[in-house]
């Protein structure tokens, strides 16, 4: 699996020619996706967890590269990668959350939109895939919206299912059983030269923690069940650190 983020063009590039058709097998409707399991190859797919993939998609668009231009106005200005983002979302939310000028998530003076605005609007908006038509012309975000059901991942039955959170280790693997794929090979040492990023610093682990922080227990919980089967998918543990992090509900 992969996403690509909006905004960081080396990531496209490296991206597709991890695509290109002499690698892959691209499936157009859900029969050819169910056909991909009669073929004798190996499926494999790499996974996040969820709450990282949800506080790395916050981080990228409303921290790291909120200033990066997105696109442009009528009149030649240009919009940012926040500015582009909040808009939707704040639309969204004054249409279908019920949300007037009075609430915080709207202060429009706010030099910062709040991970607790951005994950109230995830909860809402990944249950309402018309709503979500309705604002933006599209159903789901693939920064955000829960893999087992953005990918139709449950259609192939994989033979193994890597970690981002552990990506070296898990290529190696697969390069174990498979020491010739020239594709795992480019993977492998690509990853291994890049400078450590989001995916493999326990610090920066941490630091997606303190956004977790900032919400009710509850609110926490209420992501995990929406999460499940993507915690499920991956193999990762209920998220105990998560909750423990969360402020105690009044």
């Amino acid at each position: 699996m992969n996403s690509i983020d909006p905004g960081m063009a080396w990531k496209q590039t490296e991206c597709h020619k991890m695509l290109h058709k002499n690698y892959s097998l691209r499936a157009t409707n859900m029969e050819e996706l169910s056909q991909l399991n009669s073929l004798n190859i190996v499926k494999f797919m790499f996974v996040r967890h969820p709450f990282e993939r949800l506080a790395s998609a916050y981080n990228d668009k409303f921290v790291i590269y909120k200033n990066t231009p997105y696109e442009s106005r009528q009149d030649g200005t240009k919009v940012t990668v926040e500015e582009a983002y909040i808009a939707y979302i704040r639309d969204y939310q004054k249409k279908y959350m019920n949300m007037t000028s009075m609430d915080t998530c709207l202060d429009e003076s706010s030099l910062e939109f709040k991970f607790s605005c951005f994950v109230e609007y995830v909860l809402d908006s990944t249950r309402n895939e018309e709503k979500m038509t309705n604002v933006l012309g599209q159903t789901k975000d693939i920064h955000w919206w829960p893999y087992t059901e953005m990918c139709r991942v449950c259609k192939i039955h994989y033979d193994f299912i890597g970690h981002i959170d552990d990506f070296q280790g898990d290529i190696q693997m697969l390069l174990a059983k498979f020491p010739d794929n020239k594709a795992l090979m480019e993977l492998y040492k690509r990853k291994k030269k890049m400078n450590c990023t989001s995916n493999c610093e326990d610090t920066k682990k941490d630091e997606y923690l303190k956004y977790f922080r900032r919400l009710t227990k509850t609110v926490i919980l209420r992501l995990y069940y929406m999460y499940k089967n993507d915690f499920e998918l991956g193999g990762y543990d209920f998220p105990d650190k998560y909750v423990a992090a969360g402020i105690d509900d009044t």
